[in-house]
């Protein structure tokens, strides 16, 4: 049995077009493990900022979880334009890292979105930016 503690939610309404892209790219990882199979290992990572070397996630894919759970703040990216061209850039940034890269082969991967994953630090609920950062 998991327990499972939400410390912040953002709940939007997500138009089919939007879900057809997600769902391109979330290929590029390994797929999530079957619902009726048992979860034994799990990873959990946070803070991740695209500019600093990311070579823990050579050692998190050595270790095999069976689920990684990012739980927050997984890019630093603020808005400071309304195509939030930074944040896209963090994303960007992210994304090529070489160890990251190998990682998406073999790890199942679900993220929690935190203010900087949207954006705006501490900005939570009155983000100006959250329609257009998800």
């Amino acid at each position: 049995f998991l327990d499972v503690i939400i410390l912040t939610a953002y709940v939007f309404d997500v138009e089919p077009k939007e879900l057809e892209s997600r769902a391109r790219h979330e290929e590029d990882w390994k797929p999530l493990p079957l619902p009726h199979l048992p979860l034994r290992s799990l990873a959990f990572g946070s803070c991740s900022h695209q500019t600093q070397p990311q070579g823990y996630w050579d050692s998190i894919t050595k270790f095999g979880p069976d689920l990684m759970v990012l739980a927050g703040d997984n890019v630093y990216g603020n808005c400071v334009d309304d195509n939030c061209t930074a944040l896209k850039g963090a994303y960007a940034d992210w994304a090529s890292h070489p160890s990251l890269l190998g990682a998406k082969r073999s790890l199942s991967v679900v993220a929690a979105m935190n203010d900087h994953d949207y954006g705006f630090a501490d900005a939570f609920e009155n983000n100006p930016y959250k329609d257009i950062a998800k």
